[in-house]
């Protein structure tokens, strides 16, 4: 099972990564949605998770623009884009589920090892 991260700022362990980049984890910036447009992000994000048996998605709100969450990221998603973003990825066959996780859930994450 892989997991693929959504975040702003703090970060889980991971597999792949949209937004910052962690070590040991495949990135995709966001700028990329700007470059190549939100349907071919993510169509690459999607071919790229088929490798995987499953994929569980967690969602960090600090993924978001400041203008749509308080503790989000300059130039973050809009809640638009978040949501076209998963409801694609909920198409994919090894789709196994998402967990969206608010500042203190975050936190809570990165406290467990």
């Amino acid at each position: 099972m892989a997991r693929l991260f959504f975040t702003g700022r703090g970060l889980v362990p991971c597999d792949v990564v949209v937004g910052l980049p962690v070590q040991g984890a495949k990135h995709f910036p966001l700028h990329l949605i700007d470059a190549d447009g939100i349907a071919q992000f993510c169509d690459i994000l999607m071919e790229f998770c088929q490798q995987f048996s499953s994929v569980d998605v967690v969602v960090s709100l600090t993924v978001l623009d400041k203008a749509f969450h308080a503790d989000g990221m300059n130039g973050g998603l809009s809640t638009r884009e978040l949501l076209y973003l998963l409801n694609r990825l909920k198409l994919m066959r090894n789709f196994s589920g998402v967990e969206v996780l608010g500042s203190g859930e975050l936190a809570e994450q990165l406290k467990t090892p």
